[in-house]
């Protein structure tokens, strides 16, 4: 059989596991309704805060894929002189067999902009999940008039099977003024391009979705995404380049059970050149 080096933007599971394990897609989603709601760079004056988060989701996948199927743990906790630790875990099931786990600290410098730096690895498989994984961020926020943050990202995957990724990436959140009935409506547009070693492949996603917020009770949301993967495929002893072209579309909802408890869900339903992809995810929040 063709054993099809993974790209960067490889169709994977889960956008809850695209900072981490996978190419953007997957992780590569749009953010689920939870994480809208941004934590704030500095933490509270006194103490610590932080969120616990569980989910899980599963995909059928036709034209003779693999299903997939994924558990993630992931945790923030802040202190109030501005420092954070994050941990991010998951179990993947597809055409290989695969746990990940990365951790990682941040630190406000200032009282608007948070620097974080993720790294991780993953057990034994070929190319679902990177054997090593690195990612630096900032999040900035240019305060509630603007009602803007802007989050950049370089992400650096390497895989066993030999394949490089290098991934730039973008997200802008805009917070508009709440409506008379107190709920409001956030935006969201990501873009990155992702470089593919060997090959020198290059993949691109546009993503945007719109969300109303009542704070503290309930938020539905419609999402979108276009993009196109870029790999080699491995024919006897030449490699010849592939391209998948996509698009997608990621309905979401989420309800708070109590001030510090949340449940969130998102489907998706992905079109692409070689398949079509259905499934979702689903998961619990608590913050304290």
């Amino acid at each position: 059989m063709n054993s099809p080096r993974l790209s960067v933007l490889a169709l994977t599971i889960a956008s809850l596991m695209a900072s981490a394990a996978q190419p953007a897609l997957a992780a590569d989603l749009m953010p689920p309704p939870e994480e809208i709601e941004q934590a704030p760079v500095v933490p509270a004056p006194l103490g610590l805060k932080g969120d616990v988060q569980v989910s899980g989701g599963a995909y059928a996948v036709d034209n003779g894929y693999s299903d997939r199927a994924f558990v993630a743990l992931q945790g923030s906790l802040y202190e109030d002189g501005g420092f954070g630790v994050h941990v991010d875990t998951s179990y993947v099931q597809r055409e290989e067999h695969a746990a990940f786990f990365a951790a990682g600290v941040s630190y406000a410098i200032t009282p608007s902009t948070r620097l974080k730096l993720m790294a991780g690895s993953s057990s034994e498989n070929d190319g679902i999940l990177p054997e090593l994984y690195l990612n630096g961020s900032a999040t900035v926020d240019f305060g509630s008039q603007a009602g803007v943050v802007f989050i950049p990202e370089v992400i650096y995957r390497s895989y066993r099977n030999g394949v490089e990724e290098v991934q730039g990436q973008a997200t802008v959140n805009k917070y508009f003024a709440p409506l008379q009935d107190g709920s409001y409506l956030v935006g969201s547009v990501t873009g990155s391009v992702n470089y593919v070693t060997p090959g020198d492949n290059v993949g691109w996603e546009a993503a945007a979705s719109l969300m109303r917020v009542r704070p503290r009770y309930m938020s539905v949301g419609i999402g979108g995404v276009v993009g196109s993967s870029a790999y080699d495929n491995e024919l006897g002893l030449a490699s010849i380049g592939v391209r998948n072209d996509y698009a997608g579309i990621r309905p979401s909802a989420s309800m708070y059970l109590s001030p510090d408890v949340e449940v969130f869900v998102r489907g998706e339903y992905l079109w692409t050149d070689f398949y079509d992809q259905a499934g979702g995810f689903a998961g619990i929040k608590y913050t304290f």
